[in-house]
């Protein structure tokens, strides 16, 4: 790390499949404000701790590398504080993510996936592995948010994963209609 430090021009750095110790973890965050023009960070599969990741997320929280492109955080061990820590840098357009990582993290609560997503979806940042992420157990597939989220006020759903009631009804949508041609 001492001789990358050194590389203040250094635009991709790649470790996957390496064991990050916490004291690994708080090294490499140590070492991003030396990379200014940094476009992609690679860190899948490092089986980084708990601690490690949150050191690495605060130090991109810090704005030192706006231009990362891509974040390469497959089986990192991110929870809950880290994905709302990812979410925050991601709103706040301290780097400048085109696509993202997470397959293979730990399974967190639903709002906590939703405020993931959001701020993606408004910085047009694609996310990989995000639906994996969602703790099955948490959400009730047959409480009236879910209904709810899907009612467009006329009884009729909208929204994927509702094409059997269109069928249903006998009425196909003008989203069903873009959906087969796209196919």
């Amino acid at each position: 790390m001492k001789s990358l430090n050194l590389c203040n021009k250094l635009q991709i750095v790649n470790i996957e499949d390496n064991f990050f110790t916490t004291n690994t973890s708080r090294t490499l965050s140590k070492s991003l404000i030396n990379w200014p023009d940094l476009k992609k960070l690679i860190i899948n599969d490092c089986l980084i701790d708990k601690k490690g990741i949150i050191y690495i997320l605060e130090a991109l929280s810090k704005g030192n590398n706006p231009g990362i492109e891509y974040l390469g955080l497959q089986y990192c061990n991110i929870y809950e504080e880290g994905f709302f820590l990812l979410a925050s840098i991601i709103k706040s357009k301290l780097i400048a993510l085109n696509k993202l990582e997470v397959h293979g993290n730990h399974q967190v609560a639903k709002n906590c996936i939703l405020k993931l997503k959001l701020a993606c979806e408004r910085n047009e940042t694609s996310i990989d592995g995000l639906d994996e992420l969602i703790d099955e157990e948490e959400v009730d597939y047959n409480n009236n948010e879910v209904k709810n989220d899907h009612d467009d006020g006329k009884g009729k759903g909208k929204g994927k994963g509702n094409e059997k009631i269109e069928e249903e009804e006998g009425n196909v949508g003008e989203e069903e209609i873009e959906r087969k041609e796209v196919k």
